[in-house]
């Protein structure tokens, strides 16, 4: 009888056990993804040199809540980009962007101006986001770049 239990109970606990263990290790391994960074590209236009000019948001954290914004030149090619804080318009944390283009010339609402010091990519114009319209914009937006049509 005890013998019997034996083979019984391991017949029925061996693969039990690897069940489990192999959906342990699934949902362990979804736990990777929630910290990996997402990255969304924008292709805004093409000036008349055909450069194009891209919006890149990167974000990344448990809950997504650390981002940077980029315009720039240079398409990113993997979740490592990051920034050229020497060529690009950059914003860092959390940023309200809306653009609009006209041409070759681009319009760009934010909350926070990027360091437009020694940089200059196209016809590009920025206008700070302040007050009212600023709080209004934000209640109906969940995304850093809108399209202003």
């Amino acid at each position: 009888m005890k013998r019997n239990t034996f083979w019984i109970v391991l017949l029925i606990g061996l693969p039990l056990t690897f069940f489990a263990g192999w959906k342990c290790q699934n949902i362990a391994s979804q736990f990777d993804e929630i910290g990996k960074p997402t990255l969304s590209v924008i292709k805004v236009s093409q000036d008349n040199n055909a450069k194009s000019l891209f919006f890149v948001s990167k974000r990344w954290g448990l809950t997504g809540d650390h981002q940077v914004v980029a315009l720039t030149n240079d398409r990113p090619q993997d979740d490592t980009w990051r920034p050229n804080e020497s060529k690009d318009y950059v914003w860092q944390g959390d940023v309200l962007i809306y653009y609009q283009k006209a041409g070759y010339h681009l319009r760009v609402w934010s909350n926070n101006l990027p360091d437009t010091t020694q940089k200059k990519i196209g016809d590009i114009e920025f206008v700070q986001l302040r007050g009212d319209l600023f709080n209004q914009l934000r209640k109906k937006s969940d995304e850093a770049v809108k399209v202003v049509d």
